[in-house]
C-alpha cells in the first residue's frame, strides 16, 4: 500500500510539471481573430479560455504520444509517466470546462465518455477526454491491484 501512495505521490508530481509546461505553451495558441469582443454585457477577453484551451490541447497530444509509446512497458518511470500525463490531462480538461462555464454559461450535460453542451439553442456533443484519462487510471489501478504480489516476508515451513 505504501509504494501503491509513493508511486501516485509520484505521478501527481508528473502531472504538475506537465500542468506548468502546458500552461507555460498556451500563449503560443494560434489565434486567427480578436482576443476581445463588446456585448452588449460587457467585454469578453478570450485570451485565458483559449490559451487555456491550447493548454489543455497539448496535455492530449503528450498524454496521446505517452501512451501509445509506453503501454506495457515495465518501467516504474514509463508508467509514471503515462499515469502523470493521464492526471494533468483530466485536471486541465475540466478546469477547461469550468471556466468555459464561468464565462459564458452553458448547460454541460456529462455522458460516458461525451459532454453534450448547449448554448443560445445550439447543441454540441463532444468526446471528453478526460473520462479516458480516468478510466485508464482505474483500469491501470485494478490490474495492479489484481496482480498478484510478493509477500513482505517469506512463508515460515
Amino acid at each position: 500500500m505504501e509504494s501503491l501512495l509513493r508511486y501516485y505521490g509520484q505521478s501527481a508530481l508528473v502531472a504538475l510539471g506537465l500542468i506548468f509546461l502546458s500552461l507555460a505553451l498556451g500563449p503560443l495558441a494560434p489565434i486567427s481573430e480578436p482576443l476581445l469582443y463588446q456585448t452588449r454585457v460587457g467585454v469578453y477577453d478570450l485570451a485565458p479560455p483559449v490559451y487555456l484551451s491550447f493548454s489543455t490541447f497539448v496535455s492530449l497530444l503528450i498524454f496521446i504520444i505517452v501512451t501509445v509509446v509506453l503501454w506495457g512497458s515495465k518501467s516504474i518511470i514509463s508508467n509514471v509517466l503515462v499515469d502523470g500525463s493521464a492526471m494533468a490531462l483530466t485536471v486541465l480538461n475540466y478546469v477547461t470546462y469550468f471556466v468555459i462555464w464561468e464565462i459564458w454559461k452553458p448547460l454541460i450535460y456529462p455522458l460516458p465518455f461525451f459532454l453534450v453542451i448547449a448554448y443560445h439553442g445550439v447543441k454540441a456533443l463532444q468526446l471528453d477526454w478526460a473520462q479516458i484519462a480516468i478510466v485508464i487510471i482505474l483500469y491501470r489501478l485494478l490490474r495492479y491491484h489484481l496482480r498478484p504480489h510478493r509477500l513482505s516476508e517469506p512463508d515460515p515451513k
